[in-house]
C-alpha cells in the first residue's frame, strides 16, 4: 500500500475515535441501560407478569410490554409516570408502556419497586373495563357542562386501582413464595407437592 493511503487511514481512525469518544459522553447521560440489560428487564417483566396472571387468574388476557411511552403527551409524562396500560377488554388485550423510571429502578436493582409498578398495572386489567362503563352511562345521562368533572374521575380510577393492586401485591408475594417465583429472573421453579412414602 502507497504511504500516502497508509496515513490518510491513520487520521481516518483517529477521527472516527474522537468523534466516538465524545459521542460516547454524550450519550453516557441520555442512555439508562445498555441492550443487554434492556433485554434482562423485558425478561424480567415478561416472566412476572405471567405469573401475576396466573396469581390473580387473568390467564384469558394477553399482556405485551413495550419500550417507551407513547401519545401526544409521552414527552411530558416520561418522566412522571413509571409505566402506562392500555386495555382493550373486546380482545383481552393489554400493553404495558415502560417508561425511564423504570429503568432507572433496574439499574439500581430495586425488583421489588418495579413489581408493585406491575402490579399496578396489570390490576388496570380488571378496573378500567368497569370503570369506562360507569363513565360512558354517565357521560350519556349528564349535561355537557357537568362532564369537565370527569378529570376528578380520573383520580378515582388510579385509587381503585391502587387499592386493588395493594391487594394483589400481598396474593403475589404469597404466590412467589409458594411457588419459589425468582426475584431477580421472574422466572418459576414449579415442584411437585407429593409426599415420598
Amino acid at each position: 500500500m502507497p504511504k500516502e493511503v497508509l496515513k490518510s487511514k491513520k487520521k481516518l481512525k483517529k477521527i472516527v475515535k474522537k468523534v466516538s469518544k465524545k459521542s460516547i459522553k454524550r450519550n453516557v447521560k441520555k442512555r439508562i441501560l445498555t441492550s443487554g440489560e434492556n433485554k434482562q428487564l423485558f425478561n424480567f417483566l415478561c416472566n412476572h407478569g405471567t405469573e401475576m396472571l396466573i396469581c390473580l387468574r387473568l390467564t384469558h388476557h394477553k399482556v405485551y410490554f413495550e419500550d417507551g411511552l407513547r401519545g401526544d403527551d409521552a414527552k411530558r409524562l416520561d418522566n412522571e409516570v413509571a409505566a402506562m396500560i392500555y386495555v382493550n377488554p373486546t380482545y383481552l388485550v393489554a400493553t404495558i408502556n415502560i417508561a425511564k423510571n423504570v429503568k432507572e429502578l433496574w439499574r439500581i436493582k430495586r425488583y421489588e419497586a418495579i413489581l408493585d409498578i406491575l402490579i399496578h398495572e396489570i390490576c388496570h386489567i380488571v378496573v378500567d373495563p368497569l370503570y369506562f362503563s360507569y363513565e360512558n352511562c354517565v357521560k350519556e345521562h349528564t349535561p355537557k357542562d357537568s362532564i369537565q368533572n370527569f378529570k376528578e374521575g380520573d383520580k378515582q380510577r388510579e385509587q381503585i386501582t391502587e387499592h386493588v393492586s395493594r391487594w394483589g401485591s400481598r396474593l403475589y408475594k404469597d404466590y412467589r413464595k409458594e411457588n419459589n417465583v425468582n426475584l431477580k429472573t421472574g422466572k418459576c421453579i414449579r415442584t411437585s407437592r407429593k409426599k415420598k412414602s
